[in-house]
């Protein structure tokens, strides 16, 4: 299977390209990720995509959330606050727990939405998509918010109305910056980002028998829950020195930090952390955890 490691990988086709990947293992054995265990660290109900895609190429998929979202009970509320959407330039979608929590509330099924509906990444605009929002605009030299303002839509937002729908304390770059170019920004705090309780036992005991041989990591803040607040010494140390497949060079500069020695960035979306999985390990699973 060729293999594209490189921006622009994407993720909106990804639920097709599991289907056609699961007809096709019926008949095409072993996959280049037989073999292979990897722990994919999205938020709960977030990871199925990526541990799809894994297992279709042969792989075993471990999911391990490393971090908890959970809805705001004022929401509505907030989102209600901000009056017909239809009045902004722009409404931007930090994340896919920003659509999951706020489309619900926001009545874009009629197509009353912003005048620009802008997705910070692909897994985001799948999100969007999938939930009916037609005309989604999205970076394609990058997935955050650097890539966000280098969007014709925001260069130049002077006395426009600019709604970002993100979770509490997230990063002030994107709504400092459209303020500083004349926009007029309202934040809608609609989640937070907690650290679960604990890791799931059958990924724990994966690490600890040294049955791991890549993680994912998606979030800067969910490595560090997995390093800091949720992983017991041993377990920490044991999967420091395996694989760490990441989306964005910040996040590839906190594994780094967290202690892991191996680490490769991805492009962004769920096919291209799979195309890099592929690269590095397809073929050849000779060492694990600890190992």
């Amino acid at each position: 299977r060729p293999v594209a490691v490189g921006w622009g990988g994407g993720d909106p086709g990804g639920r097709e390209r599991v289907s056609a990947l699961s007809a096709a293992q019926a008949s095409i054995a072993p996959g280049p990720l037989t073999g292979v265990c990897v722990l994919v660290t999205r938020p709960e109900h977030q990871s199925d995509t990526l541990c799809r895609l894994i297992r279709a190429e042969g792989g075993d998929a471990e999911a391990l959330p490393t971090i908890a979202i959970e809805g705001l009970a004022d929401a509505p509320a907030r989102i209600a606050a901000l009056g017909p959407l239809a009045a902004f330039h722009a409404a931007v979608f930090v994340s896919a727990n920003a659509v999951a929590q706020a489309i619900p509330h926001l009545g874009l099924i009629e197509g009353a939405g912003a005048a620009n509906m802008i997705a910070v990444g692909p897994g985001t605009a799948r999100a969007l998509r999938e939930r009916g929002v037609a005309g989604v605009r999205l970076p394609d030299d990058g997935a955050d918010s650097e890539a966000v303002l280098r969007l014709p839509e925001l260069l130049s937002p002077d006395g426009k109305r600019v709604a970002i729908f993100a979770g509490i304390g997230g990063r002030s770059h994107l709504p400092d910056t459209l303020r500083s170019r004349g926009a007029e920004v309202t934040v809608v705090e609609i989640y937070r980002r907690a650290v679960p309780r604990a890791v799931p036992e059958p990924a724990l005991r994966r690490i600890l028998d040294g049955r791991v041989h890549a993680i994912t990591g998606t979030s800067s803040e969910g490595l560090r829950n997995l390093y800091r607040d949720m992983l017991p010494p041993e377990a920490a140390a044991r999967l420091r020195t395996v694989l760490h497949v990441v989306s964005h060079p910040r996040i590839a500069q906190t594994a780094r930090d967290c202690g892991a020695t191996d680490v490769l960035l991805a492009d962004a979306g769920d096919d291209a952390i799979l195309d890099s999985l592929v690269a590095r390990l397809g073929g050849h699973a000779d060492s694990g955890t600890g190992s």
